[in-house]
């Protein structure tokens, strides 16, 4: 059904015995998809499945701690500067998404499927994926606005606090806030919740009825929250961050030659600014970037999907490592801010050291 859930297969299918994926593709024959022999073993998937759970529960948990502190750091500094209004919404952007991946990597753990439950944790995690995807895009959306604002800041020094004010910043992250919403929550018309006896054994459990996922429907929803302003803002974020390097060469050599120490130190003022951005936005493609191979590779491939038999297992261990990569992104940045940031570096440090 979508990239977050969809390498832990479903719950659905293991409690009924109806795929969601596959039970609204009427063009898939049945019998073939259970006849046909998997590129990838159930027993090797498995291996790589319970790889890909626990690693991605210990970076994503690194990610929750680092973000809280974010979170904590931001607010206490203020919003005076207006970058930090950003960095504050990234921070609360990353640290729901890594505590989504927790949840989403013990649900495929053995031992919580063996638990007796009311409820399907993989189908209520299935559920939950269009919130992710929204903040997820959200947090795209906010990565590329600070790396546009910076590179406006070099090329209108003049004119860029008029540009980017308080209120035009939180105007745009209101707006972004309002497009995921509208764009999102059509998804949740097209997938269902509800409370199923099992015919194996006998008990009543809240899981997704897959017969009745509009695929249509949740396809145009995650493309447009998801897909679309994704790769859009993947691309602003290379631009601005091979404009800034550009820019910081610059900056380099008119401080070799700069005699003002004023000057001098307004000039390690923003290069240390534009380090941060700098290092920040490169986390971003590089952990990104598998994310984008995968989704251009099922267009040039279309036969690499998850609704493919023969190639599910592999398709879905490759999401399960592109969910890693987006955890490792969401928990490093703390340390670009304590390297690069003296100011962030004094409250952290004012909020948590002892003594």
């Amino acid at each position: 059904m979508d990239e977050a859930s969809v390498f832990s297969g479903s719950a659905t299918e293991q409690t009924t015995g109806v795929d969601p994926l596959t039970a609204t593709r009427p063009y898939l024959d049945q019998t073939s998809v259970n006849e046909t022999t998997p590129l990838i073993s159930d027993q090797v998937a498995g291996v790589f499945f319970l790889v890909i759970c626990y690693t991605l529960v210990s970076t994503s948990s690194l990610g929750v701690i680092a973000n809280i502190a974010n979170v904590l750091v931001f607010w206490k500094m203020g919003f005076t500067v207006v970058c930090n209004i950003s960095f504050f919404c990234l921070s609360l952007s990353d640290l729901f998404c890594s505590g989504f991946l927790i949840l989403q990597g013990m649900s495929i753990q053995p031992n919580v499927a063996r638990l007796d439950l009311k409820i399907s944790v993989k189908d209520i995690t299935t559920y939950m994926c269009p919130i992710f995807w929204c903040i997820s895009a959200f947090g795209s959306w906010v990565t590329a606005l600070i790396s546009m604002e910076r590179c406006c800041c070099i090329v209108l020094p003049l004119k860029v606090q008029r540009i980017f004010t308080h209120r035009t910043v939180k105007g745009l992250i209101l707006g972004q806030v309002i497009y995921q919403v509208a764009t999102g929550t059509p998804h949740y018309f097209a997938m269902k919740l509800e409370f199923t006896t099992l015919p194996t054994t006998n008990e009543t459990k809240l899981i997704l009825n897959g017969s009745a996922y509009n695929h249509d429907l949740g396809v145009l929803s995650q493309v447009l929250s998801y897909s679309i302003p994704t790769f859009l803002c993947f691309i602003l974020v290379i631009i601005g961050t091979i404009f800034l390097v550009v820019s910081m060469k610059r900056s380099l050599k008119f401080r070799s030659s700069a005699t003002s120490k004023d000057r001098t130190l307004n000039t390690d003022k923003e290069l240390k600014i534009i380090k941060t951005i700098i290092f920040i936005s490169i986390i971003y493609i590089v952990c990104l970037f598998p994310n984008v191979i995968v989704f251009f590779s099922s267009l040039i491939f279309p036969t690499f999907r998850v609704f493919n038999p023969y190639l599910s297992s592999l398709y879905g261990i490759v999401l399960g490592f592109t969910l890693i990569f987006q955890s490792i992104s969401m928990a490093v940045n703390i340390f670009v801010y304590l390297k690069l940031s003296s100011a962030y570096r004094k409250t952290f440090y004012k909020l948590f050291q002892r003594g």
